[in-house]
């Protein structure tokens, strides 16, 4: 096996390979592309308030024609001190939005005063395998007055509601 190194992140590549010995060059194998990936997102942050959390993070910027959607997924953390990042936390029974191309997402209705776990992680038009998840924990705030009705003003999503599977 050999390791190429000094790629770029969130670029397109294809390699070809063919085997060599004294005698000469074999034939080169079926074009392979694949694009690289960062292992995190750049600047996620998170806007809590007592029964939302609203995600955003900056666009990737690559040079070449690739399209790139974000998947978001969270879920109620156990951790009563929100330090869990366990991501079997995530995956085990959570709310996903696949394929949004988009930088935001407000999730709505959530319990106040709560420790949620909360995920990003990239795909490309050129691959099926995602970037790895981007991990944030938060504890939406306590309630202490009454809500008003702005407060539910644009609902973007809500806990237990699943979009795009």
């Amino acid at each position: 096996s050999i390791v190429i190194t000094g790629l770029s992140r969130f670029n397109l590549y294809s390699i070809s390979i063919a085997a060599m010995n004294s005698i000469g060059t074999g034939v080169f194998s079926q074009m392979f592309t694949f694009v690289t990936f960062d292992n995190e997102l750049i600047d996620l942050f998170a806007k809590v308030s007592t029964t939302s959390v609203e995600l955003s993070w900056e666009a990737i910027s690559s040079n070449n024609s690739i399209i790139y959607t974000y998947e978001v997924a969270f879920n109620i953390s156990s951790d009563r001190e929100c330090s869990n990042t366990n991501m079997t936390t995530l995956t085990d029974g959570y709310i996903s939005y696949n394929n949004t191309t988009e930088t935001e997402v407000i999730i709505r209705e959530l319990e106040s005063n709560t420790c949620y776990i909360f995920g990003v992680r990239i795909y490309s038009s050129y691959s099926t395998v995602p970037g790895d998840w981007n991990i944030l924990v938060e504890r939406t705030e306590e309630i202490t007055e009454k809500r008003t009705s702005d407060d539910r003003i644009g609902p973007v999503a809500t806990a237990g509601t699943v979009i795009g599977l």
